[in-house]
């Protein structure tokens, strides 16, 4: 399961059509560091009950059998809130971490336990690890489990 929280119902994949402008701005903003290195993006987006897990993933594209490297965001969920709001400050952190790949060379900042960060006065958890996000999507849909 890709959720921070213990869900006791599936995920909802976010809107395809969000996901691909998100994909689109991050190729974008990122187009010359995945060329010089040779990567591609894949970004992700599930929503629970009270929770919102988004997640983006550098793959090698000369050999996808490379463990790719996954920033993963989780926020919690309440109904008052604005979720298009907490939606672009996801975006926007999971911007600053690939600031932070890409202009380290070498980049070996793994975080595989959930940490707490506020930024925009938004509270939200991350973690970096060498997840491959999409064979857990389809090893929980496997398992029954998405």
């Amino acid at each position: 399961m890709l959720a921070r929280k213990e869900q006791n119902s599936s995920g909802n994949p976010l809107p395809e059509l969000w996901i691909s402008e998100v994909l689109k701005l991050l190729n974008t903003a990122y187009s010359t560091q995945l060329k010089e290195m040779n990567y591609f993006l894949e970004f992700y987006g599930i929503s629970y009950p009270d929770e919102l897990f988004l997640a983006v993933s550098v793959i090698n594209a000369n050999n996808r059998s490379i463990s790719p490297t996954s920033m993963c965001l989780s926020t919690d969920l309440t109904p008052k809130q604005d979720v298009k709001k907490i939606l672009n400050t996801l975006v926007d952190t999971l911007g600053i971490l690939l600031d932070n790949f890409f202009s380290t060379p070498d980049f070996q900042e793994w975080q595989p336990t959930w940490l707490s960060e506020t930024f925009k006065k938004t509270s939200f958890f991350y973690k970096i690890t060498r997840e491959d996000i999409s064979l857990t999507i389809e090893a929980n849909k496997l398992l029954g489990d998405c």
